[in-house]
C-alpha cells in the first residue's frame, strides 16, 4: 500500500469531552469563589428558618399576655383602694379645730375641741333622740342631743350675782329654792356656762385620763362622762345649776350624804327642777351619777319625774315618744 492510500488515526473524541467538562467545572468553581468574595449572602438554610420562627413567636406572644395581665391588676388595685377609701367613716387631724359627726342615719353635729378634729358616727343605738323640742324647759341636751349650730346661748340670760348667769325665765324659781334650803346652807358653785369654758374643761378631763394611761379615743369618752362635750352640756342653756350645801366646796358623789341633798331631793320638784343625773341611770343619761346636779323642767314636769324615780330622757320619751 502507498503512502496516499494510508488509513489516518481515528478523532479522540471522548477525551475532548471529558476535558470540555473539566473546563466547565473549573469555571464554576472560579465564579462562585468569585460572587463570594463580592458580598453576596449564602442562601439560609431550613435550620436557620427554623430557629427564626420560633425565637420571633415566643418573644412577642408571653410579652403582650405579661403586658395585659399586669393591667388587669392595676385596675383591680385601684378600684379596691377607691372602695376602702369611701368607706372610710373616721378620720383624726391635730390641726383642725372643727369636730363634724355624722350618724348612720344623717344627724350631724358640729363642736371645737381644742385642737383635734374627729368624725365618727354618732350610735344613737338605744337613746332617746328629740325630734320636736314641746317647750323651752324640756329641751334635752346630751351626748345624743347636742345644741343646734344656730343655738343661741346667751339669749335668754339675766344676772343671778356673783358674776353668774341663768335663764330669766327661771331665775326666780332657783332663788326661790335657794332661800327655802337657807338652813341648809344652800348655794350655787356653778349656773350657765359658755362654749369656751367647756371646751376648756373637757380638754382638761381628756389629758387627766391619758395622763392615766388612756388612749386618744378611750380618753375623750371617759371624760365625756364626767364633763359634756362642747355643745351637749345643760349649762349652755342656763336651766342648769351645780348646789353645795354646808360643809361641801367640791362636787363629790359623797355630796349625797348631806342634809342639805336631802332636802334638795325632796323638795326641788316644788321649784320645777329635778335631780338631773340620778343613780343607776348612767346608761340612759350618759353621765355619771351627780348628786349636785339640778335642771330646771317647770313644776309639772318634775313632780312626775322625782316622784316617779325616772330621769328626763325616760320622761320625754314616754310623753312625747
Amino acid at each position: 500500500m502507498t503512502a496516499k492510500h494510508q488509513k489516518r488515526p481515528a478523532f479522540p473524541i471522548k477525551a475532548i469531552v471529558a476535558a470540555a467538562a473539566a473546563v466547565l467545572i473549573l469555571l464554576s468553581a472560579v465564579v462562585g469563589i468569585f460572587l463570594w468574595r463580592d458580598g453576596t449572602p449564602a442562601p439560609a438554610d431550613d435550620t436557620a428558618a427554623t430557629t427564626t420562627a420560633p425565637t420571633t413567636v415566643t418573644t412577642t406572644v408571653p410579652t403582650t399576655t405579661t403586658a395585659a395581665t399586669t393591667t388587669t391588676e392595676t385596675t383591680t388595685t385601684t378600684e379596691t383602694t377607691t372602695t376602702t377609701t369611701v368607706t372610710t367613716t373616721t378620720t383624726t387631724t391635730t390641726t383642725a379645730t372643727t369636730t363634724t359627726t355624722t350618724s348612720a342615719t344623717g344627724t350631724t353635729t358640729t363642736t371645737t375641741i381644742g385642737t383635734t378634729a374627729t368624725t365618727a358616727p354618732i350610735d344613737t343605738t338605744g337613746h332617746y333622740v328629740q325630734t320636736n323640742m314641746p317647750s323651752w324647759n324640756l329641751r334635752l341636751v346630751n351626748g345624743w342631743n347636742p345644741l343646734p349650730a344656730d343655738y343661741d346661748y346667751e339669749g335668754n340670760l339675766v344676772d343671778f350675782g356673783h358674776g353668774r348667769m341663768f335663764d330669766a325665765r327661771a331665775a326666780e324659781a332657783l332663788r326661790q329654792m335657794i332661800n327655802a334650803g337657807s338652813a341648809h346652807g344652800i348655794w350655787n358653785v356653778s349656773l350657765f356656762r359658755p362654749y369656751e369654758l367647756q371646751v376648756k374643761l373637757y380638754n382638761n378631763k381628756v389629758s387627766y385620763y391619758r395622763n392615766k394611761g388612756y388612749n386618744q379615743t378611750d380618753a375623750e369618752n371617759k371624760a365625756a362622762t364626767v364633763v359634756a362635750r362642747p355643745g351637749t352640756s345643760e349649762h349652755h342653756t342656763g336651766l342648769a345649776a351645780d348646789l353645795l350645801s354646808n360643809g361641801y366646796s367640791s362636787l363629790v358623789e359623797s355630796y349625797d350624804q348631806t342634809s342639805g341633798f336631802q332636802w334638795l331631793k325632796e323638795h326641788c320638784a316644788e321649784y320645777g327642777f329635778i335631780l338631773r343625773y340620778p343613780k343607776n341611770k348612767e346608761h340612759i343619761t350618759g353621765v355619771i351619777y351627780e348628786p349636785w346636779h339640778y335642771r330646771y323642767v317647770g313644776v309639772e314636769a318634775a313632780t312626775a319625774i322625782m316622784s316617779r324615780g325616772i330621769c328626763l330622757e325616760e320622761y320625754l320619751e314616754e310623753i312625747y315618744g
